[in-house]
């Protein structure tokens, strides 16, 4: 089980995308969730993070389209 962020911890992994290049393009909800969308030029990469219930449930790299 992943443990519930505080928003503290919630900040800190914003930091962690954004200190290695990452920006918040995008942010949906969704029956499971929120989902937020990560894009690195330099890497031509995009992750995706579902939270749900103040949780950070998934991260996935997803393609780049």
């Amino acid at each position: 089980m992943v443990p519930r962020l505080t928003p503290v911890d919630c900040r800190l992994v914003v930091r962690f995308f954004e200190s290695r290049g990452y920006t918040l393009q995008h942010a949906s909800k969704s029956d499971e969730g929120s989902y937020t969308y990560w894009w690195s030029a330099s890497k031509k990469s995009c992750v995706r993070v579902l939270t749900s219930d103040g949780r950070y449930e998934k991260i996935k790299t997803v393609g780049n389209s």
